[in-house]
């Protein structure tokens, strides 16, 4: 046995030994607490309604990791209190474990409300929906453009609290029947404009005449003329007086 060892040359056997002693340092050191990490459990305690700080410093306490992934409103809880955890308490995970929190922001988030005028009606559904709000009522009325959006309510760049509903009157398209055309020349801008509606039409173009004889906005012509036959919702084109000082103002002559 001596013999055998003498014949080993001396540098191998150091070799050998520090080989040895590196291998236990690595066991001991790496290999033995990993696989102990491997086998541990923890129990995820429960951090819902504590607030976000105490939630990170429980959390801590047992060896696990928070990540704030949501933060909703809600009026009835304060401000940064944890209102959901995953998972949920009790359950049994790995020490270092993330565990996703849902915090109340404490303040009621705000949206603003797009210009849907002009757009489809499914257009209108898919922005409302995008700007965190919600459909309201919609009131269809007959005109052009069918399922084309023609007002709203809140009006367009209107601050709102999200989720709030946005109101739409939406185009039918024109209707099946048929009204005889009323007669609005000689009436104000404002009354001709209710005369129309009151008739099942609408307003479409105005144009502007110099007129200083007339009070401005007075109906000086319309097209078609009165007792024309049109589809229900169509437009009527007006003229209206616009006196001298506001023709000259506008054209900056």
């Amino acid at each position: 046995m001596k013999r055998w060892i003498a014949q080993i040359p001396w540098k191998k056997g150091l070799a050998f030994g520090l080989g040895g002693l590196l291998f236990l340092l690595l066991l001991d050191n790496v290999l033995m607490p990993w696989y102990t990490r491997q086998r541990a459990i923890v129990r995820v305690p429960s951090v819902m309604g504590l607030s976000a700080e105490e939630a990170v410093r429980k959390l801590r306490q047992y060896g696990l990791r928070a990540e704030l992934i949501e933060i909703r409103y809600n009026p009835e809880f304060p401000r940064e209190q944890v209102l959901s955890q995953n998972p949920a308490p009790g359950a049994e995970v790995k020490p270092g474990r993330r565990v996703y929190l849902t915090v109340n922001s404490g303040e009621m988030p705000m949206a603003t409300v797009p210009n849907l005028k002009g757009v489809s009606l499914r257009n209108a559904r898919l922005q409302i929906e995008n700007y965190g709000l919600s459909v309201g009522e919609i009131t269809y009325v007959n005109s052009p453009f069918r399922n084309t959006v023609i007002d709203q309510s809140p009006p367009p760049f209107s601050r709102v609290p999200r989720g709030s509903p946005v109101n739409l009157i939406v185009s039918s398209g024109l209707g099946d029947s048929t009204v005889v055309v009323p007669d609005v020349t000689g009436m104000d801008l404002t009354e001709a404009t209710q005369v129309l509606q009151g008739a099942g039409l609408r307003v479409g173009l105005i144009s502007f005449e110099e007129n200083p004889s007339l009070p401005p906005n007075t109906v000086l012509r319309q097209l078609p003329p009165a007792g024309e036959t049109l589809l229900e919702g169509a437009e009527v084109t007006l003229i209206i007086s616009r006196p001298r000082s506001q023709e000259r103002s506008r054209d900056g002559t």
